[in-house]
Order: structure tokens, then sequence, then C-alpha cells
């Protein structure tokens, strides 16, 4: 077998690595973005003077392999405290990695408690 075969047959090992790997990882938390800021204000504002209690924004790393289910899914496990909703997704300059390259960002509302 020539060099060039056995290089090419190592590359596409190598890529087929990295979809695998791609699409048996599991969204991660990360920061969310300063874009959100203002965002998350108005939302603790108008949860303050409900008297209800603070949201809090979540960013979960993900690529397209992870289905929009599980993505939630996961999103509802670390906002554990109540409701999510989706806010945004971005991409560039995120501090997510290569196989990961998506971070959408959630916004946790607590569930209200009842005062009795």
């Amino acid at each position: 077998m020539s060099f060039e075969f056995r290089a090419r047959q190592a590359v596409t090992a190598c890529l087929l690595l990295l979809v695998l790997a791609a699409s048996s990882a599991r969204p991660f938390v990360v920061p969310p973005p300063e874009a959100l800021a203002p965002k998350l204000a108005e939302e603790q504002a108008a949860a303050k003077k409900a008297g209800h209690p603070s949201p809090r924004l979540l960013s979960l790393c993900h690529s397209r392999a992870n289905s929009p289910e599980a993505l939630l899914a996961e999103a509802r496990y670390e906002c554990a405290e109540g409701d999510v909703t989706y806010l945004d997704s971005d991409w560039f300059w995120s501090p997510c990695g290569l196989l990961q390259p998506i971070r959408a960002s959630y916004l946790c509302q607590p569930t209200p408690t009842s005062a009795e």
C-alpha cells in the first residue's frame, strides 16, 4: 500500500472519531453571554415586583448532533427549580469547544411559592 493511501485512511479514521465524539457528548454548562444581562435584569425586576423568586440565566454548550429534546431535558435538569424558557443561541466567540461549538441560553424561572 502506498503512503498516500495510508495517510488518507488515517485522516478518515480521525474524522470518524471526531464525529462520533461530538455526537455522543452531553451538553455542558458554561457562563451565559453578557448580551443577555439586560434581559435578565428586566426579568428579575418583574419577578421582584410580583413577589416571585429571582430568575437566573443558564447556558449550555452543545453540537448539532444533540437533539432539541435532549437539550431541553438537560436545561430542565440544570434548572431544577422551575420553568425553562429558551432565549438565544450563539457560536461565535463562545466559551464552547470545537466539538460542541453552540451555546444555547435559557431563563430559569423558579416556581413561585404560595403564601399560606
